[in-house]
């Protein structure tokens, strides 16, 4: 909660914006089933720059984030990428 990155620069990488929920211990690694309810608040992105081959890789429980900021993104990103479960107040 309350975490802000600002004004950082990417050079390159697979995904520029990554947060996931879905991680399983049991399974090591992502199940693409958010159903963590762990909350995740008060996430701000500002100044980020640079380039990816995807700007999101975002999987999240819908239930269980808010408060998220994404501003001043000038990613160059080959494509989108994956965003699910993103909080409804948050522009992308």
């Amino acid at each position: 909660s309350d975490v802000k990155y600002v004004q950082n620069t990417l050079s390159n990488v697979k995904n520029a914006i990554v947060m996931h929920s879905d991680y399983s211990k049991a399974k090591g690694g992502y199940t693409n089933s958010p159903t963590s309810q762990v909350t995740i608040k008060g996430v701000t992105v500002s100044g980020l720059k640079g380039t990816a081959t995807n700007l999101y890789d975002i999987v999240a429980n819908s239930k269980v984030v808010s408060g998220w900021n994404f501003s001043g993104v000038t990613v160059k990103a080959s494509a989108k990428g994956k965003l699910a479960g993103v909080p409804n107040s948050l522009s992308v």
